[in-house]
């Protein structure tokens, strides 16, 4: 420290919310481009600044991965329990499921085949299938009272929420295509993600 001056160096200040946005969209971007990393990492960074996936997705809050207990289901499901990345709080107060997966940095789309053919690649069909289990889970009266008893949670019409890929390799046109007859889908890459953040700070 220069105590003539009274300048501290090797601190760095972020003066506006916007300064501190861009901090943590960049290292949210340093994750997803390391393709080394477990999808827990995104999951627990996502959690530890859950303004990020509100702010850009317009949700008021985040419970991240709950434990929920099987207390209903069919006889051919040997499941214990599931535990969802995360459950988004919607502003009428009720829930969207949410699971995060990686930037896929290998593949060059996350869309197959010809337009009339148009389905994703097994990565993000198995994320949509995870995403269907959840939203079965809810379908039980046990357990939407289990849900709502322990983590206060309530659960209608969810809406089914799939951050994957990266701007690179996710052709909107073609994510529309796949879904058609999943109006509930919803497949967002981790750039758009972080596009949606940074252009709402400011924003009331």
């Amino acid at each position: 420290m220069n105590r003539d001056a009274g300048i501290i160096f090797g601190v760095r200040c972020f003066p506006s919310d916007e300064d501190i946005s861009w901090v943590k969209a960049s290292h949210l971007i340093n994750l997803v481009l390391n393709d080394k990393i477990h999808e827990t990492t995104i999951g627990d960074y996502l959690n530890d600044h859950p303004e990020i996936i509100c702010r850009a997705l317009g949700y008021d809050s985040i419970v991240y991965e709950p434990s929920l207990k099987w207390v209903e289901k069919t006889k051919d499901n040997t499941d214990v329990y599931i535990n969802p990345d995360a459950l988004l709080k919607r502003p009428d107060g009720n829930y969207d499921i949410c699971d995060f997966k990686k930037g896929l940095l290998k593949r060059k789309k996350i869309t197959k085949d010809e337009r009339r053919r148009r389905r994703f690649i097994d990565d993000v069909d198995e994320g949509i299938a995870q995403l269907d289990n959840y939203e079965e889970y809810f379908t039980y009266d046990g357990n939407k009272k289990y849900a709502l008893d322990k983590y206060n949670v309530s659960i209608s019409e969810p809406r089914k929420i799939l951050i994957i890929g990266n701007v690179e390799n996710t052709v909107l046109i073609e994510v529309e295509q796949a879904l058609r007859g999943r109006k509930d889908n919803l497949v967002i890459d981790y750039d758009s993600l972080i596009s949606y953040y940074v252009g709402s700070i400011g924003l009331k």
